[in-house]
């Protein structure tokens, strides 16, 4: 990955931050060869054809569950919005599609990306990484193949891809942290036993939101304590919301010290259920990852203090952008472009209309 610049200042809504250093243009029109940070890319002769005739492309963005709520909606949402800001900037037809499993299953993601390549209809790929590794191979078999890849919301970097649209997730997880602690001390709460709990144990993504989340509420309340850490005493509960639920409810009923919960993903909805469901509203709070109109309800009510709306949508039309720059303009940048999440709290939770996919 590229070098990175330090960027200060606070999260916000719809601000892209470029944190690699690399940046290149060719003359306007696809590109022929192009050098990027893993070496020399030539696009493929049938694609660059494809763009000089002004014929339809195929634009393809694979994640890991098209069924996960909010997730996959918001990707759909935004992926498609991309695509047609594409084809109206540029004047050609770009025929979007989003591919993946309901629900994360890795070996199938990868097996459907393999299948359109095969079949040769992918003209540019973005990609969503459950977690780095089982990606590497599919991802540099297409820049092989001269198509260009760009993932989105989670990266793979040792992939050959070309650049990531996502979140910095510790800084995402540390301004969750620092507001939760703000918060508490505003309202005068001692908060001393807090736990963490994720969908996803395994993901870089995860790991690092909740090790933001532990530095920056530490850095207001020095004093508080999580009875588990990012790897030990935590396990994954995946995103079927029903089974994310009883593991909260249950977690809560027998750590009744707790009083803070961090999730690093829509999660927290269930854990502001099993809060109210238990009577604990007032005694025990939550904070975490992305909105639905379900969360926002949690979040006026105070048993949600913070939730970081990372912008699926913004992301995925992010990669949808870099695949009409690189191939209608040879513009591209590499490394990690920043799309930075929206804290959102009582304070602002009733500005937005979150049944939109678009500002999930």
């Amino acid at each position: 990955m590229a070098a990175r610049v330090t960027i200060v200042g606070l999260v916000a809504a719809g601000i892209l931050v470029l944190t690699s250093v690399s940046f290149a243009a060719s003359a306007a029109g696809p590109p022929t060869t192009v050098q990027l940070p893993s070496g020399a890319f030539t696009l493929n002769s049938s694609i660059r054809s494809k763009v000089t005739a002004k014929k339809p492309l195929n634009f393809v963005l694979s994640i890991e569950g098209t069924g996960i709520p909010i997730f996959g909606p918001a990707m759909a949402d935004g992926w498609k919005k991309g695509t047609a800001e594409v084809a109206a900037q540029y004047g050609d037809k770009i025929n979007e599609q989003v591919i993946g499993p309901v629900n994360t299953d890795i070996p199938t993601q990868v097996s459907q990306i393999n299948s359109l390549l095969k079949a040769g209809q992918i003209d540019c790929l973005a990609f969503e990484a459950h977690a780095p590794g089982p990606y590497v191979g599919v991802v540099n078999q297409a820049m092989k193949m001269g198509i260009p890849v760009f993932s989105v919301n989670a990266d793979s970097p040792s992939s050959h891809r070309i650049a990531f649209y996502g979140p910095d997730e510790f800084a995402g997880g540390e301004a969750a942290g620092k507001i939760v602690g703000q918060w508490a001390k505003q309202n005068h709460l001692s908060l001393t036993t807090a736990a963490l709990m994720t969908g996803s144990v395994e993901g870089p993504w995860a790991q690092n939101r909740m090790k933001g989340f532990v530095k920056g509420i530490t850095s207001v309340l020095p004093n508080i304590k999580f009875i588990n850490t990012s790897t030990s005493g935590i396990q994954s509960q995946g995103f079927t919301q029903a089974t994310v639920y009883a593991d909260a409810k249950a977690y809560l009923e027998g750590h009744p010290q707790v009083q803070l919960v961090f999730h690093t993903d829509q999660g927290v909805e269930m854990v502001a259920k099993a809060i109210n469901d238990l009577h604990l509203k007032g005694k025990v709070y939550t904070a975490g990852y992305n909105i639905d109109p379900p969360i926002a309800s949690y979040v006026k009510n105070g048993t949600v203090v913070v939730t970081m709306v990372q912008g699926f949508a913004r992301q995925a039309e992010a990669g949808a952008k870099a695949c009409g720059s690189f191939l209608f303009a040879g513009k591209y940048q590499t490394g990690h472009v920043v799309v930075s999440p929206e804290a959102v709290t009582k304070a602002n939770v009733a500005s937005t209309n979150w049944n939109n996919p678009a500002n999930q």
